[in-house]
């Protein structure tokens, strides 16, 4: 009896072996009558993404290979393993799964350039960081170079990717942070702890909005335990995340220690397990108790809006968008529908007034937001924050100060103004006193900033009428709750970071840096700062 269907706690779903004895199955054999795929095997030289990294490449090209017909792509990591050439001929054989090319590659290194001297070994770097750059890698340099010589699918449904233990987790990055590359993983003994961050996936998956994956994943209980974490804890902390939500996707228990035996028995299901269905795409979950999922949802995704002019600054009133272009950094309306631009080159805040148009110098405005009295806060990119008063007869002054100010907004009660850091991951907050001026400052509300990177980025805000704060980031536009939480995470429009946001009614305007906007349809009231105040209701504390 080769496994047996048992539960191992609430989130062990899916085969569980008896004991630490996991023998193969005929799929990993040799089998008479089968036919044999043939491998190439190279040397890759990486020019983009890990310069000066050389590395060995192994192809696996089934014998039903047609060049006629775009084959699916399998991408492992380590080189391969789990008796990988053997398994895909026999499941491509017996129409289990479709036919794949395998593409094998190892970790980069970098060359010594003595004969005495180590090379630089570049393995934990690029399959422990979770970010997208080796995804990147096997987009932009490895799948091309591979294509020049087969026809491989450019579906992303087409695409599986698989590893162990740090080959595992970069096989999960990669398909979670660019699933137009690859839906389908494969991640064995995964080293979901803090080798350089990892342990934040069991949370992000709960946050980001989901994602069309599936994954099979495996683990020992005897997992290894170091300075980083623990293998089992990892793993069941993403398990929980994914079941959360409601992903596709199998989590399977063994006995184990940070070995492949039970990995290499599981290939075959593994295998299957994430081509079941094929070709019918893989689907996005609906029914997820995920804060997010009561915002948007993928059936109603990001859409180019208007033409494709480079825009600079995004403004709304209650019936229009206003997309500007030109030397404009920010923009606003306010409650008697003039509209206020930031010129921060000139160092000039620009509105309309009674008798035509005035202006206020301010060094470097960046953004700017108008309350309901009329009151207008504007950002410079020296860090200081302006009022400029709603009474002409008053003077523009400095109100207050955060590092590389950049958005502003005001809740929908208008009794705080919110202020984003394009350095720090803070979005700092400030009570509106009754003169105008701001006190009680705090950084309050904390957001992500991708992996590596020193600054967030973090740009325009916009609240809604839950009083939620949207933040424009590269990381995705950041909802956070009143208490200052990262509730959920709405992917990004495009690969582009997004800069500005504006609300028209129920729908999300995106303004991406390469001055394109994008709108979404969403479940959510967006709230304009110039209109009537409103109380939202108390956060969950």
């Amino acid at each position: 009896m080769r496994f047996t269907f048992i539960a191992l706690a609430a989130l062990c779903v899916g085969p569980v072996y008896a004991q630490n004895v996991y023998p193969l199955t005929p799929d990993s054999e040799k089998q008479a009558g089968v036919p044999q795929g043939r491998t190439e095997s190279s040397k890759f030289v990486s020019k983009k993404w890990f310069p000066g990294t050389e590395r060995s490449m192994r192809l696996y090209i089934p014998a039903q290979y047609d060049p006629k017909k775009p084959a699916c792509v399998l991408v492992m990591q380590d080189g391969g393993g789990f008796r990988d050439t053997t398994v895909l001929d026999n499941l491509i054989a017996k129409g289990e799964i479709p036919v794949t090319i395998g593409i094998f590659i190892t970790p980069g290194v970098v060359p010594p350039t003595k004969e005495d001297a180590l090379p630089r070994y570049n393995r934990s770097y690029e399959y422990d960081s979770p970010t997208d750059r080796y995804a990147k890698f096997l987009m932009d340099e490895v799948l091309p170079e591979v294509g020049k010589k087969y026809n491989l699918s450019k579906d992303p449904n087409d695409h599986a990717i698989a590893g162990g233990s740090s080959g595992g987790i970069a096989a999960f990055t990669a398909a979670f942070f660019r699933p137009d590359a690859f839906r389908r993983v494969i991640s064995f003994i995964g080293s979901y702890t803090d080798l350089r961050g990892a342990t934040n996936y069991g949370a992000l998956v709960r946050k980001f909005e989901p994602k069309p994956i599936r994954v099979f994943r495996q683990d020992g209980k005897n997992d290894q335990d170091i300075y980083s974490g623990s293998w089992p804890i990892g793993n069941m902390d993403l398990a929980a995340g994914l079941k959360f939500g409601r992903y596709e996707a199998m989590m399977t228990w063994g006995e184990g220690a940070h070995d492949g035996v039970q990995s290499t028995a599981l290939f075959p299901d593994a295998l299957r397990y994430i081509w079941k269905g094929w070709p019918a795409p893989i689907a996005v979950a609906t029914d997820t108790p995920q804060p997010i999922t009561k915002i948007v949802t993928a059936a109603d995704p990001w859409q180019l809006s208007g033409d494709i002019t480079p825009i600079t600054s995004l403004a709304s009133d209650a019936t229009k968008l206003w997309r500007l272009s030109g030397p404009i950094s920010g923009a606003a309306t306010g409650p008697d529908g003039r509209l206020f631009t930031a010129l921060e080159r000139s160092g000039r805040v620009v509105f309309a007034s009674a008798d035509g148009k005035a202006e206020v110098k301010i060094p470097t405005p960046r953004q700017i937001v108008v309350g309901k009295n009329g009151n207008a806060y504007v950002t410079s990119a020296n860090g200081s924050i302006w009022l400029i008063p709603a009474d002409s007869k008053l003077k523009p002054k400095i109100v207050g100060s955060v590092p590389d100010a950049s958005g502003v907004t005001l809740v929908p009660d208008q009794t705080l103004l919110m202020v984003s850091s394009a350095t720090e991951r803070y979005i700092h907050a400030f009570q509106i006193q009754p003169d105008g001026s701001l006190a009680h400052q705090q950084p309050y509300h904390e957001v992500y900033v991708n992996y590596g990177e020193t600054k967030s980025n973090a740009g325009g805000m916009v609240t809604d009428k839950n009083g939620w704060l949207y933040v424009a980031s590269p990381f995705g536009i950041q909802v956070l709750d009143q208490a200052g939480r990262v509730n959920g995470i709405i992917v990004n429009p495009s690969l582009e970071p997004t800069t500005q946001l504006a609300w028209l009614g129920s729908t999300l305007y995106a303004l991406t840096k390469d001055g394109k906007v994008y709108a979404r349809k969403t479940k959510a009231i967006g709230v304009q700062p110039f209109a009537d105040p409103i109380r939202p209701p108390a956060p969950r504390l």
